[in-house]
């Protein structure tokens, strides 16, 4: 009879190891249950407190990733600096960071370049000024050693007075001089 007895506290106790085990598979699927439901957005968090903290930290992460990703993504269509949102990790703030400086320092560049072209412009602008304006007294210069009167053998022969007027200085005795005023 002992080993009846320590059969049936046997299948006792198998059946309360049975029941337990199905009790733990129960409370894991409704655990399972209430983290799918908040994974697809059917719970609130409060309602899903059987989920464990672990598994509900993961889907807040993914959550923050996704509205990361629809930031990004945003912001990339637009030319402007990017925003990298709080709920972005710590790597990809500062890929928009760095992202902004490089974009900071390409506009600074950029600037520079633009400078350095008007300052050409200017320049060349007053180069070609002085070129006219040499060119100019170049050709004044020729046209008053051509009306220079000149000698038999056809050379130049003026005097002090000649060279004054030829150069457009007011000469006593002269035209310009006749026309002033005592």
């Amino acid at each position: 009879m002992p080993w009846k007895l320590a059969g049936g506290l046997a299948a006792f106790a198998a059946a309360l190891l049975l029941a337990g085990w199905i009790q733990h598979q129960h409370v894991r699927s409704e655990r399972l249950a209430d983290c799918q439901a908040i994974a697809s957005g059917e719970l609130a968090r409060t309602a899903g407190e059987r989920c464990p903290a672990a598994v509900l930290a993961q889907l807040e992460a993914g959550r923050a990733a996704q509205a990361c990703d629809q930031a990004l993504q945003q912001s990339a269509t637009s030319p402007a600096l990017w925003g990298a949102p709080p709920s972005c990790s710590a790597k990809v703030r500062d890929l928009a960071v760095r992202h902004n400086a490089a974009r900071s320092a390409l506009a600074d560049r950029e600037r520079e370049l633009d400078q350095l072209r008007s300052g050409q412009l200017a320049a060349i602008a007053r180069a070609e000024a002085r070129g006219a304006s040499q060119a100019r007294r170049t050709a004044n210069a020729n046209a008053a050693i051509e009306a220079a009167p000149r000698d038999p053998a056809g050379l130049i022969v003026c005097d002090d007075l000649c060279l004054r007027r030829l150069a457009g200085e007011d000469v006593p005795g002269s035209g310009a001089d006749r026309d002033r005023p005592d």
